[in-house]
């Protein structure tokens, strides 16, 4: 192979990806310019021959160099598989040795196996790197912003399109890099290679268009932190990589955005005639599933009309339909009961609990405090009154005025008799909906005299949050801080300072590791902003030292005591 003419190309597949590889490089072909020249390397994790033969018949198309590269799995024994990542395989992790297989070439482009290219490669295949290791394009999964935290990198970039600058990997030694990497985090991988490659690449990676790795699941519900609205709508409407970046895929079933493009380079392949035997054998079980006395729409097959009888089907798919709406309207009127039934509970028993607070803390500040890494960095504000949820309470620079713990915490039962022997008037939340028995605080801990039981709603409901606690349910969003923040706000407060909210997975001020909905506690905290605007728009609320919650509220960073006016 002449390794000094065209564009290198690599892909790591396996029999079972096979398929979808030819269907990539068919695209490639058909969408190249006259004179662009391809070599693919194909990192070879067990490709048949009759799929090698498959991919050499697309030399119709246009011709190019292809060279197979079987690799020794041994090299990849302790690389982790992910329950998150079930349609990843081994092969993934190939992409740690590219520039190792020849050293010669100077740059090369990896792509994985689910993507097609919708138009030339050459403008971004001669990008500059700018002494980067790779040309990349933002991971537009939502969670990519949780992964950025965890793993601690300025962007978090996906994996699936990346153009490679070899020489630097080489002359840095990438390769072992990141096989130490990954040993180094085994415990915190989650996406397998795709997050060690951004740990190790972080700083050190050139950010384009999104055009160029068009995430086609997510791409328009992402919230970007590179690219502008513009860019993302020019991405999404004009790609020239076409990615199918999660476990739903054209060829699955799933209905995602340019699945047509991905059947359409297929019928360029020798694979075309397993599609048609798919679509043949899919209509045939249709045909010979119909019963003598049905009546079925003429079908046209091979220029053929076909016509079945099914006299009944009208009156038997009423039938049908009576049927699923009656059960749907009893569905619907369990629901209004069960709902009416819990309002009820929460009223009931909120009225006797939370009239008495209402405006107790007018004029003062109030702290409300989790249990976030920032915490070990806050300064305690003096003459205000301290809120702590979960494991706050053993913070001991702060002595704290309220508590709150609720059902549906997790490790809560570790620590519930501790925390009701701490000094404070405590809370503790009752979900109604069962939730696993030992995620449930027994009833008798709401018997001691400085301990008061509330209603709060499932996080998955999504309720409003509260704006009379006399009355109805808190609202949540898979924190307890969010029935704290209802509780602080009631009590009518000048300022709220909010500490140790870090909305992030990098564990608790104690050391301990958590468990956390990123994503669904930030969108409760911009919810929450909304509803604190709404309802006490004289109430300032103020991150102290923000993480995850940076910009949402006013931000402030402590250099010194914080003092109340």
């Amino acid at each position: 192979m002449n390794n000094n003419l065209g564009m290198n190309i690599f892909f790591s597949s396996d029999d079972n990806y096979a398929r979808h590889l030819t269907v990539s490089i068919a695209s490639i072909l058909y969408n190249a310019d006259k004179n662009d020249k391809f070599n693919f390397y194909i990192l070879d994790g067990g490709i048949s021959d009759k799929s090698k033969k498959y991919i050499e018949k697309l030399k119709k198309i246009k011709k190019f160099n292809i060279k197979y590269i079987v690799l020794n799995d041994k090299m990849f024994e302790k690389c982790p598989l992910k329950e998150e990542c079930k349609h990843i395989s081994k092969p993934t992790y190939y992409r740690y040795i590219i520039p190792t297989i020849n050293p010669d070439i100077e740059k090369c482009l990896y792509l994985d196996c689910d993507i097609v290219v919708n138009a030339p490669l050459d403008e971004f295949y001669n990008m500059d790197f700018e002494d980067n290791y790779a040309v990349v394009v933002e991971d537009m999964f939502t969670v990519a912003k949780e992964d950025k935290i965890r793993l601690d990198v300025d962007t978090y970039f996906n994996a699936g399109v990346m153009l490679i600058n070899n020489k630097k990997w080489i002359e840095d030694d990438i390769t072992n890099k990141l096989f130490e990497n990954t040993s180094k985090l085994i415990n915190l991988i989650r996406w397998v290679d795709q997050d060690i490659l951004n740990y190790t690449f972080n700083k050190k990676i050139k950010l384009v268009h999104p055009k160029y790795n068009c995430q086609t699941w997510v791409f328009k519900e992402v919230l970007s932190d590179v690219y502008s609205d513009k860019e993302l709508e020019e991405g999404f409407s004009n790609p020239v990589i076409i990615h199918y970046s999660s476990d739903t895929k054209p060829w699955n079933g799933g209905r995602v955005p340019y699945a047509s493009e991905y059947f359409k380079y297929l019928k360029m392949t020798s694979y075309k005639k397993d599609y048609y035997k798919q679509k043949i054998d899919k209509l045939l079980k249709a045909i010979f599933s119909i019963q003598k006395d049905d009546f079925y729409k003429a079908i046209t097959l091979f220029g053929v009309k076909f016509k079945f009888i099914r006299k009944n089907h009208i009156l038997r798919q009423a039938f049908y339909k009576q049927e699923e709406i009656r059960s749907e309207v009893e569905k619907i009127n369990s629901n209004i009961c069960k709902k009416n039934e819990e309002a009820f509970m929460a009223y009931n028993l909120h009225k006797e609990v939370f009239p008495k607070y209402k405006g107790i803390n007018k004029g003062r500040d109030v702290v409300v405090v989790a249990t976030g890494p920032s915490l070990k960095n806050f300064k305690p504000i003096e003459n205000a009154c301290y809120i702590g949820v979960n494991r706050a309470f053993e913070y001991d620079r702060a002595k704290f005025d309220y508590l709150f713990l609720q059902d549906y915490s997790g490790p809560t039962r570790t620590y519930i008799d501790k925390f009701i022997k701490y000094d404070a008037h405590k809370f503790l939340g009752i979900l109604p909906e069962k939730c696993g028995l030992n995620t449930i605080i027994p009833l008798y801990y709401g018997d001691f005299d400085d301990v008061e039981r509330y209603y709060t709603v499932h996080p998955t409901e999504k309720q409003e949050f509260a704006f009379d606690l006399a009355s109805l349910a808190l609202g949540d969003s898979y924190s307890v801080v969010f029935p704290a923040m209802q509780f602080a706000l009631w009590t009518r407060p000048k300022r709220i300072y909010i500490v140790g909210c870090d909305c992030t997975m990098s564990g608790h001020y104690n050391g301990k590791s958590n468990i956390l909905a990123v994503n669904a506690v930030i969108d409760g905290w911009r919810r929450m902003k909304k509803f604190a605007n709404a309802y006490y728009p004289d109430t300032e609320i103020i991150s102290i030292n923000p993480v995850g919650l940076k910009g949402i509220f006013r931000d402030e960073y402590q250099k010194e005591i914080v003092k109340a006016n």
